[in-house]
């Protein structure tokens, strides 16, 4: 008897006819390459025979994924886990086990309200999906990932704004091929080690910012916005501007330019000086009527934030658009959960008779975890808040947030206003 470490080594043996000029016979243990055992659960008992074989044949065709049933995460082990404490797989909180648990089912993985166990678990359903692409077409963890991401999640086009314009332009449009146009997801050669390059973390202020410059020209060709709010924008003093445009940052903001206006050159508006510690840049704009727009960014970190914003919005002369990147969540306006921000906000918009504007459509995108929630917002005065339809953009156009479109009726002015959050 002869054991052996791989299948490729069990075929090369089965091959062999002879052995120092003897003929030989190689066959497979009957009962040593087969395992049997009992497995109890009630939630198999509705399950016909027919349905547990096809899972079973698809768990050894795949794999089991990878999940750590310490902290319920995937993509490492509980001998790998670096958390201190084991997180309970049925409410998602650490100091006690599932048995002793009568919380509500709540997932640590996408936040839905089932068990972080359930096999109906949209991260559970990414990873066999990912299990799948690799046993299919080979390659890395990394590379199906990244090949199985652009499929689970629609929202996100792999392709950008200004390729999708270009494509527009031809005659046929070029069709994406079933890896998404990545060469990068391609299975490396063998014989050929990847180089192995040590990559340092870059302060923020030293870190030369990614370009959107060239979509966010195609997205103001396209809308011809009148108004264009602006978070994160890394603008400043003599930057190159779109063409037609009029760059407003706040007044004695940071160079980075964290929240910045940009307005129509045919368009008249003032600019509003503020009073305040927040990244905002506001400017009152001259249509048919007269309305304030103020483009605004909370970082995710910033304290004082429940202080601040009504000092803000009291200075706004009414009506008013308030267009940022608030980094609160909340199911109010489509967030999968609601945090301490989401709440104060909640209370801040019902006190001051204010109506975000938000129709529940997820606007950021995570990049490392691939999930996705709703934190760039839109609130209004109630005297305009009937005049504005609100819409996010399909395309992420080269950045992690969706561009918002806010349309103002006919009612308030003879051209529609179009603005947009980038």
């Amino acid at each position: 008897m002869v054991e052996l470490k791989s299948n490729d080594q069990a075929k090369k043996l089965g091959a062999i006819a002879t052995f120092l000029d003897i003929p030989v016979t190689v066959s497979p243990h009957k009962s040593l390459n087969s395992s049997k055992g009992v497995i109890r659960s009630l939630d198999l008992r509705c399950c016909s025979e027919e349905e547990m074989v096809e899972e079973l044949m698809a768990s050894l065709t795949l794999g089991a994924s990878r999940c750590c049933y310490k902290c319920q995460r995937y993509g490492h082990g509980k001998d790998r886990c670096k958390k201190p404490a084991a997180v309970c797989v049925r409410c998602g909180k650490g100091g006690h086990v599932e048995r002793d648990c009568s919380a509500d089912p709540h997932c640590v993985n996408c936040k839905g309200d089932h068990t972080a166990s359930s096999k109906t678990c949209p991260k559970f359903l990414e990873e066999q999906a990912i299990l799948r692409y690799k046993a299919e077409n080979g390659g890395t963890f990394q590379q199906a990932r990244k090949a199985v991401v652009v499929e689970i999640h629609k929202t996100i086009s792999i392709r950008t704004f200004a390729s999708a314009v270009k494509s527009q332009l031809r005659t046929k449009p070029a069709e994406l091929p079933k890896d998404g146009g990545r060469s990068d997801l391609l299975p490396r050669p063998r014989g050929k080690k990847p180089r192995r390059i040590l990559r340092l973390p870059v302060p923020r202020e030293q870190q030369k910012p990614k370009s959107n410059f060239e979509e966010l020209k195609l997205l103001l060709n396209r809308s011809q916005s009148a108004v264009v709010a602006l978070q994160e924008c890394r603008l400043g003093e003599g930057q190159v501007l779109p063409r037609g445009y009029t760059l407003l940052l706040p007044q004695g903001g940071s160079p980075g330019g964290e929240a910045a206006l940009l307005i129509r050159n045919r368009t008249r508006f003032s600019e509003i000086d503020l009073k305040t510690g927040l990244h905002a840049a506001v400017a009152t704009i001259s249509l048919e009527k007269t309305l304030t727009v103020c483009s605004l960014y909370l970082p995710p970190n910033s304290p004082g934030s429940k202080l601040s914003l009504p000092e803000l919005f009291e200075q706004l002369p009414k009506p008013f658009l308030v267009l940022g990147d608030f980094n609160a969540h909340s199911p109010a306006w489509g967030d999968s959960h609601r945090d301490g921000r989401g709440r104060m906000l909640e209370e801040f918009t019902a006190e001051n008779d204010l109506i975000i504007l938000n129709s529940g459509e997820q606007t950021f995108v995570h990049s490392a975890y691939h999930s996705t929630s709703a934190i760039d917002l839109a609130v209004a005065s109630p005297s305009i808040a009937a005049e504005c339809s609100w819409a996010a953009h399909s395309d992420l156009c080269g950045s992690d947030h969706f561009p918002i479109f806010l349309k103002l009726s006919s009612n308030f002015s003879s051209n529609v206003n179009t603005s947009f959050n980038f």
